[in-house]
């Protein structure tokens, strides 16, 4: 990991030296890159698009990502048109081979907390994720996922956002509410603040080729929709009745009464199941699903936290989540 991060740093240098960038360091391990004679934008939210990598430590490919999409603008392969941001999140963690340090950085933001190093961390990125329009996300899945997908909390222009940039990639949206109870993920604080947020999960931990592949093309994508967007005149609107994307929703959340819960072995992100299917067991018995549907981000290591917090405040635990498949018309209109 220390080499791909240092490779990161090295075409941050040399973008600081070519001629045709400015880059503005807003806080530790986040910049804005204004081209030479890049239209500027007034306003809070003055960066078009941001994209960030590393949010968990482990997930190393978003990383592989960034420094081949830097290394395509250095070389004047590609050539945006307007600031972009980019950042990486949680280097200490990533240096450490670990997902996080503290808590979970992905559950740090929006919060007057500076308790911890991600507390902390999340106040850093926030610096940057409120001057931006758009954020496009990097992740990767603990476990195997056959291909890519987005996710993010749903709002129309979202959908819409999402569709333009990659109208064969499926979209898992949550309808409400924020992705979790314990705090707010970067997608949930960019919908909260007035911004659009994408998480793109790439798949499996790792590096991979494909993964990285993906990562890149989604990128190029987004600079394309956000020129069509603020230059172009293009607009974001939900078109239900020429709408590609497959769309799942969530419809249950898996959850066991202890902290001595497990699923079965075998469950990977849309793997198919149906109602009844035996999932996994806790101290009463089985687990079973309630309903037909997808499984996604199965839990097969609960940390030392969760199980202390399931003993203490918390009832329940968390194993996954179960999608359910939604049509276009079914989405709702106006969700913020």
């Amino acid at each position: 990991m220390s080499l791909f991060i240092q490779c990161f740093l090295e075409s941050i240098e040399n973008l600081k030296a070519n001629g045709n960038f400015k880059l503005e360091l807003v806080s530790p391990f986040c910049w804005i890159l204004n081209p030479a004679n890049a239209r500027q934008f007034g306003g809070p939210r003055d960066v078009p698009v941001t994209v960030l990598a590393l949010v968990h430590g482990d997930e190393r490919c978003g990383v592989d990502v960034l420094n081949e999409f830097l290394r395509l603008i250095l070389n004047g392969t590609i050539e945006p048109k307007f600031s972009v941001g980019i950042a990486l999140g949680n280097v200490p963690a990533a240096m450490k081979n670990v997902r996080y340090r503290d808590q979970d950085l992905n559950r740090s933001f929006g919060t007057e907390k500076l308790s911890n190093s991600e507390d902390r961390r999340a106040k850093e990125i926030e610096q940057l994720l409120k001057r931006s329009m758009y954020l496009v996300d990097l992740h990767q899945t603990i476990t195997r996922s056959d291909f890519p997908f987005f996710i993010f909390g749903y709002a129309e222009r979202t959908a819409a956002f999402a569709n333009l940039l990659c109208p064969d990639l499926p979209l898992v949206t949550f309808l409400s509410g924020q992705f979790s109870c314990h705090g707010k993920t970067t997608i949930d604080y960019m919908r909260s603040s007035g911004g659009t947020a994408l998480t793109l999960e790439m798949g499996q931990i790792g590096f991979d080729r494909y993964q990285r592949d993906v990562g890149v093309l989604t990128l190029i994508r987004a600079l394309n929709c956000v020129q069509q967007l603020t230059f172009g005149g293009a607009s974001l609107v939900l078109n239900r009745s020429n709408f590609s994307n497959e769309i799942y929703t969530f419809a249950e959340t898996i959850q066991a009464d202890d902290s001595l819960a497990k699923l079965d072995d075998g469950w990977y992100n849309f793997r198919e199941l149906s109602a009844g299917e035996r999932l996994g067991t806790q101290s009463t018995g089985e687990i079973k699903a309630a309903q037909d549907g997808w499984m996604l981000f199965p839990k097969y290591s609960l940390n030392e936290s969760a199980r202390s917090l399931s003993t203490s405040k918390v009832t329940k635990v968390e194993l996954g989540r179960i999608l359910r498949r939604s049509s276009p018309e079914e989405l709702p209109q106006d969700i913020c």
